[in-house]
């Protein structure tokens, strides 16, 4: 029977924990406006993680704030295997995250088709 939480679940929400708490000290761009850590995602082996990102409010674009993440990759992952009791801190690999932008515009588009009708006839 397997566990309610896989090694690789408790890991992967471990590095996305501190990795956003490294991110909150480390990162002081307002121009990128509010960078969330979504989700990390990591294959059986744990050597890699793949990091998903989104943006909100930011006017630089999702293209540069990964470019700038990924340079920075070895960098933040020193830091977290400061933080970290890993055996190998896995490698880190940012991605986009448009989930909450595409979740807004379906709400919008709902919103907008169920907007009030008005009762001309009173």
């Amino acid at each position: 029977m397997p566990k309610e939480f896989s090694r690789n679940c408790r890991v992967s929400e471990l590095i996305r924990r501190e990795l956003s708490d490294i991110l909150r000290r480390e990162i002081n761009e307002p121009s990128w406006g509010l960078l969330t850590l979504t989700a990390v995602t990591m294959p059986p082996d744990l050597k890699t993680a793949q990091v998903f990102i989104s943006l909100l409010g930011g006017i630089t674009p999702a293209a540069q704030v990964l470019r700038h993440l990924n340079n920075r990759a070895g960098v933040l992952r020193y830091q977290l295997s400061q933080r970290l009791t890993l055996r190998i801190t896995p490698r880190l690999q940012f991605q986009y995250d448009d989930s909450i932008e595409q979740g807004n515009r379906m709400c919008t588009l709902i919103n907008s088709l169920v907007a009030p009708k008005t009762d001309d006839h009173e």
